[in-house]
């Protein structure tokens, strides 16, 4: 890329000092490239001489960038001071020359002497702030023209209430995966910043246009993956959403350790915290966890598993939870089950219901979502308590429309457990019979109906034997 014009690129703000730009030069991150006249045509030529203590600052002069990598800048230093010097062109009109020296932001000016003369830089923590600006504080200074320039900067860093920002880093990327700075598996976005008494949203933080108000991800030109950073005012409250993918859910969600808090059970995978002073990292780290069934409170079930069967709208994000239930029903319900059940014997009855659950950063605390029904067929084991008796062992469903069906098992003697498959989660019964062995089917002699049950799961197909089943032989 060139600029015309006596033009110069200005790369997130900050010149380069050069009328072209190689783009394949960028490591990472959004870049806002700007193509600019920098004043005038006029070129002048001067010499600047900068000394500083501590860390470095970045010197431009009428808004050209002065680059201490220029090989024609001679010098050298680290965090602990330093000293460059070399020639430098600039646009120049007339008057006089505006010098911007920016530190970054957890470092502030205590000391600016340009050509021999003390340059009063002490600033207030609000004056701080409001001249933060992509992690960098902005000083400017306007000064006669001179054929050189001999700057000097003392930096101290920014403690307490002079630091006024929190600056958050986080990634997507493969080769974080462990740090604190890791999101992996889920989606994390800003819902919402709270400061001084206003609120912004993404799209507010990006009209406002305030340097201390910044939210940015970008894609890592090595990694080809997501990163992204933050630089918020300090005490301004955060909010953001965190929301796993399908089969994972939030297990820790930290800014350097510290916890953030959970929203309220209308807010799902919401989160706030107050912004502290100073440099984090945040991490949301997304583990894989199986669906879940809680049988605490029926008495005969001791546990089970639950698959689904296909991708569900109502099943996107995060995990499912089977809740089962003993359940009271009044006499004209038990009359209709035990009715639909026929020759078998009602033994419970069951509250089943289907959650999609999400963790509030914890697995002990959760968002639950009831679903009443699927859009495929979902696989569910139960193990049955020991006093469940019988070999010939179904289901007694009371569908959504009033209606009961029986949905027909497949037994495990060994583990005492029942397979079935439904796709509509309501009240349920279990019943059973004795009946010759021979016309069990068990894991041992399953023959064409396992083959059909097993259709109907991966969606085959499916049947539902009204009122009563047959006995197959």
């Amino acid at each position: 890329m060139s600029a015309t014009n006596n033009g110069k690129f200005r790369v997130d703000g900050t010149a380069t000092n050069s009328s072209t730009y190689n783009i394949a030069s960028v490591v990472a991150g959004p870049l806002n490239i700007e193509a600019e006249n920098f004043g005038s045509a006029n070129r002048v030529d001067a010499v600047v001489d900068y000394t500083y203590t501590n860390e470095r600052a970045e010197i431009t002069i009428n808004g050209e960038y002065f680059d201490v990598n220029n090989p024609a800048i001679g010098g050298s230093g680290n965090q602990n001071g330093g000293h460059f010097t070399g020639p430098f062109e600039y646009g120049y009109d007339s008057g006089n020359v505006t010098i911007a020296i920016d530190t970054l932001f957890i470092f502030r000016l205590s000391a600016l002497t340009i050509n021999g003369t003390p340059i009063n830089v002490t600033r207030t923590p609000a004056q701080l702030l409001q001249n933060t600006r992509q992690q960098m504080i902005h000083y400017e200074v306007t000064v006669a023209k001179a054929d050189t320039y001999v700057i000097s900067t003392t930096t101290v860093q920014n403690e307490g209430e002079y630091m006024t920002v929190g600056n958050f880093l986080w990634s997507y990327m493969d080769v974080d995966k462990g740090t604190d700075d890791y999101v992996g598996h889920g989606q994390f976005e800003l819902v919402n910043v709270h400061y001084n008494n206003t609120d912004y949203s993404l799209q507010d933080i990006i009209d406002a246009d305030l340097g201390y108000l910044e939210w940015n991800e970008w894609i890592n030109n090595e990694t080809h993956q997501k990163e992204g950073g933050a630089m918020l005012p300090a005490g301004a409250v955060l909010t953001v959403r965190l929301i796993p993918d399908a089969g994972y859910q939030l297990t820790s969600f930290t800014i350097n350790g510290g916890e953030f808090e959970a929203g309220d059970d209308d807010h799902v995978g919401i989160y706030t915290f107050t912004v502290p002073r100073g440099n984090f990292h945040l991490g949301a780290h997304f583990t894989k966890v199986n669906n879940k069934v809680d049988a605490d409170g029926a008495d005969a079930i001791t546990s089970g598993s639950i698959k689904l069967g296909g991708a569900e709208e109502s099943m996107q994000v995060g995990t499912a939870k089977l809740g089962i239930t003993n359940v009271d029903l009044e006499p004209a319900k038990i009359s209709n089950f035990k009715e639909a059940a026929g020759d078998y014997s009602v033994k419970t009855y069951l509250d089943i219901k289907l959650f999609n659950t999400i963790y509030k950063g914890k697995a002990n605390e959760s968002w639950d979502e009831q679903v009443d029904e699927l859009q495929h067929k979902a696989k569910i084991t139960l193990k049955l308590a020991d006093d469940v008796d019988g070999n010939d062992i179904v289901i007694v469903h009371e569908k959504h429309d009033g209606t009961y069906e029986i949905i027909e098992t497949v037994f495990d003697p060994v583990k005492h457990t029942i397979t079935f498959v439904t796709d509509s989660f309501s009240n349920y019964a279990i019943a059973s019979r004795t009946i010759d062995t021979k016309n069990v089917k068990t894991t041992d002699n399953v023959g064409i109906y396992f083959i059909a049950l097993m259709s109907s799961i991966i969606g085959l197909g499916a049947v539902k034997l009204f009122r009563k089943k047959a006995t197959l032989k």
